[in-house]
């Protein structure tokens, strides 16, 4: 029998969540093209990218190895939700898609042998800290895991592996000053 660690679990779920958003923005894609050239697509690796900027953060504010772990696994399924629907820009941008998204993932979570903890940072990672989100929710009401994800979503979203660092620095930094307080705490 295949032992399988939560580690490779949660990278193979997070690859196939990845893949599957690849192959619904290229329809006519063929394996080749799958296993050639997806690194050079915005979305692929988004939720490992994403569960790596949420780990920094998260390492800055706990050593809880709770937390941690919890951070990890909820970072990893953020999107989650989004595999039914194959519509991952919208479900970051348009405030239908992002409810629906939410509450898939939470769905789904609640499926799988994890802790309520996790499928609430789910639901809540696209909420705004100043309560102009999709459930409403403002400030500490939402979950510090899912305050950690939508900063590091955010982020990584921004973020263009084809341009040199210091070149899109400053454009990261002064986009998440000015939503500071609005849609990211001002703590984090």
């Amino acid at each position: 029998m295949l032992k399988l660690n939560s580690h490779d679990l949660l990278s193979s779920l997070s690859l196939a969540i990845d893949l599957c958003e690849y192959a619904t923005f290229n329809e006519n894609i063929n394996s080749k093209m799958i296993f050639g050239s997806t690194f050079q697509h915005k979305f692929l690796n988004h939720s490992k990218r994403t569960t790596y900027i949420s780990m920094k953060i998260g390492q800055k504010i706990s050593k809880d190895k709770i937390f941690l772990r919890n951070l990890f696994i909820t970072s990893s399924l953020h999107d989650i939700g989004i595999t039914g629907t194959g519509q991952l820009i919208e479900a970051h941008l348009k405030s239908e898609f992002i409810l629906n998204h939410s509450k898939n993932g939470s769905i789904l979570i609640d499926k799988l042998p994890l802790n309520k903890t996790i499928s609430d940072a789910v639901k809540f990672h696209h909420e705004n800290y100043d309560g102009t989100g999709p459930f409403m929710l403002k400030g500490d009401e939402i979950p510090l895991i899912s305050q950690i994800i939508r900063l590091s979503d955010a982020f990584e979203l921004m973020y263009d592996e084809n341009i040199p660092n210091f070149m899109q620095r400053q454009f990261i930094l002064e986009n998440i000053k000015s939503s500071k307080g609005k849609l990211f705490s001002p703590t984090l």
